[in-house]
């Protein structure tokens, strides 16, 4: 069967920031569509549920750059056609979200959170809100001020928006039926940890995951107090360099959750995609570790219905399937293709 998913790459090289690709599910091959260079710095995308509807940032870590959000109609060869773009109340926006009526956007360098209105074409309406977050973190050049770094809607409750801090290693829990950011509760983490991304679970809707980007720990939380319940690293034991967990996601069926790490220092070799195995309880087990050959595993993908990662290596320049197996091991590599500066792949449609 073929299908379709999109790239987003930073244009330091002026290559082009969003891509698309078909992908044969059977055999991992696949194959470029369409270049579509409409948008500066496209570092994170996200689809509508229709997936007829794509979302980009456009980061900029200044005021000397397009900060903000473009919204684009997906036509049927793969190609775009822009919709509208919204400026962003502060710099670095790197993370989106959306839920068909509202676009949320996360703006690193300056821990802002963004709403926006969506209108009937699914176009950006405006911005209606904002928040920006204060305060800092323990480690030294990571978290001297709020970082905002990820939103994400409830998928049980739309009205509920998440949001996450790395900077300042705090959760913040929005209701956004009235088309505002009304804080309603604040989750802390441990000093140092970084939280990065979260991940809902459909199989057990009382929990929340977090990926701790800064120590590289995955957290499983009780999502109505916010109790951090269960706490295991992705990396391996006894590790000690710099670097940064990443992205984080769901097998099939939730039997198994992902992360991919990039390692700095030590320069190479140690790069990879963690395997959890999830235990009854809903708790990810000590992980088995991939190394991945190459560098800087930014964003990767599990398209689980067909067994199949994506992975984005942001130094290395690649994109690569591999094939997930019964063990839940994403070892088998299918297929991989250059991609400029590669650092967010989206869903299949």
């Amino acid at each position: 069967m073929k299908k379709r998913f999109f790239t987003g790459s930073f244009m330091d090289t002026g290559d082009p920031g969003i891509r698309s690709f078909d992908i044969d599910t059977e055999t991992g091959k696949i194959t470029d569509v369409e270049i579509n260079m409409d948008v500066w710095n496209p570092t994170y995308l996200c689809l509508n549920t229709a997936g007829d509807r794509i979302y980009a940032t456009s980061e900029h870590d200044s005021g000397g750059g397009p900060n903000g959000v473009h919204a684009f109609e997906i036509n049927p060869d793969g190609s775009l056609t822009h919709l509208g773009f919204a400026a962003a109340s502060g710099f670095g926006a790197t993370h989106i979200a959306t839920d068909g009526k509202y676009l949320a956007a996360a703006e690193y360098y300056t821990g802002d959170v963004d709403l926006y209105a969506l209108d009937g074409n699914g176009g950006i309406a405006g911005l209606i809100a904002n928040d920006r977050h204060e305060g800092k973190g323990p480690v030294e050049g990571r978290q001297d001020c709020a970082h905002a770094h990820y939103v994400g809607f409830d998928p049980f409750d739309r009205n509920k928006l998440w949001a996450v801090d790395l900077g300042n290693a705090t959760v913040y829990v929005y209701d956004v039926s009235g088309g505002k950011l009304d804080l309603e509760r604040t989750i802390p983490f441990p000093a140092g940890e970084g939280p990065r991304h979260l991940l809902f679970s459909r199989r057990r809707p009382d929990l929340v995951y977090c990926v701790c980007e800064i120590t590289f720990n995955v957290m499983t939380l009780d999502k109505a107090t916010g109790k951090i319940l269960s706490t295991v690293s992705a990396i391996d034991d006894g590790f000690e360099g710099w670097g940064g967990a990443a992205a984080i996601r769901f097998g099939k069926d939730e039997e198994y959750l992902y992360v991919s790490n990039r390692v700095l220092d030590p320069p190479s070799g140690m790069d990879s995609v963690a395997c959890f195995k999830i235990d009854e309880n809903g708790f990810p087990q000590k992980p088995e570790i991939i190394k991945t050959g190459y560098r800087f595993p930014r964003d990767m993908n599990v398209f689980a219905e067909y067994g199949l990662m994506a992975v984005a290596y942001q130094f290395d320049n690649k994109l690569q399937i591999r094939r997930i197996g019964p063990d839940g091991l994403p070892t088998e590599i299918l297929s991989e293709t250059a991609v400029e500066n590669v650092c967010c792949i989206t869903d299949l449609i």
